[in-house]
């Protein structure tokens, strides 16, 4: 249990909105084990439901600045989810009568900004800086990241000490964080970089 979980999710969007990413960690925690089944209710698929989860709290994240404005974090995240699994549907052409069902509920819903970075994009960038990696720590980030394997089953195939395993690793995810926010000019916290790279 985190120090920060005795906190109120206002105390948190206010922890946020100072840059906290401790806070942000926390809402984390709490808020993507309950949206992603929420949102699989609407948009039917288990891939689609992750990605949108994901936009979620890259929407918090971009919009921290103004989180202690509002007053009720819990609809709004719970509104940006449906506003979000409403786009897809949108883009998707799904069944109208399955589409207006959906609107109706979030009618009353603020959908502006949200097309400015999107967890594609995202990950397309997360590609493109693992890329730029010397060849050596892109394989261990390859092994670490999309063949799932342990720092210590990296080590022992490549002959190496899991603390360099471990280290190359945070050179790789800082360098990627780095990297995204020179091109984007936004700053992405580790554990919202690293729910991309699951």
């Amino acid at each position: 249990m985190s120090a920060y979980s005795v906190y109120n999710d206002n105390d948190l969007f206010l922890f946020i909105s100072q840059n906290d990413e401790r806070g942000f960690r926390e809402l984390f925690s709490r808020y993507a084990p309950k949206l992603e089944p929420f949102i699989f209710g609407i948009v039917k698929n288990e891939m689609v439901a992750k990605e949108i989860v994901q936009d979620v709290f890259l929407r918090i994240w971009l919009k921290r600045e103004t989180l202690n404005t509002i007053e009720k974090p819990a609809s709004w995240i719970y509104r940006i989810a449906s506003n979000l699994s409403l786009t897809y549907f949108r883009r998707n052409q799904l069944e109208k009568k399955v589409m207006m069902a959906v609107q109706q509920e979030t009618k009353d819903a603020d959908t502006a900004g949200l097309e400015n970075l999107d967890a594609k994009e995202l990950q397309k960038l997360i590609n493109q800086a693992s890329r730029q990696l010397p060849s050596r720590r892109r394989q261990i980030f390859i092994m670490s990241r999309e063949k799932g394997l342990v720092r210590k089953e990296i080590a022992e195939q490549l002959g190496i000490s899991e603390n360099t395993v471990k280290k190359q690793l945070g050179i790789s995810l800082k360098f990627i964080q780095e990297y995204i926010q020179k091109v984007t000019g936004f700053y992405i916290p580790l554990i919202l970089l690293l729910s991309f790279l699951k």
